[in-house]
């Protein structure tokens, strides 16, 4: 869970400096740049937001698929006891 929590820092970062460095680089006056900017950051913040829902709706089904692991293993521990009561 932290390496892709690193991974995605890293892929938010790392289009961030991009997108400046663009937006800087291009021969525009000041409002023209501040306006780009401002459009790449709400595109951006609006990509992140997304990939944070979906992200956190696989991390809600991993959850809950490991959760129903351990009741499927925890029953059948419950039927191996009982199991090795009888020949007792």
């Amino acid at each position: 869970m932290k390496d892709v929590s690193k991974i995605l820092l890293a892929l938010v970062v790392g289009a961030a400096a991009g997108a400046i460095a663009g937006v800087l680089l291009a021969p525009e006056d000041g409002a023209k740049t501040r306006e780009k900017l401002a459009k790449k950051a709400r595109k951006m913040e609006k990509k992140v937001k997304e990939k944070a829902k979906d992200f956190k709706e696989k991390a809600k089904e991993y959850k809950d698929k490991a959760e129903g692991f351990v009741t499927k293993a925890t029953d059948l521990k419950d039927d191996l006891v009982k199991k090795a009561e009888g020949f007792l």
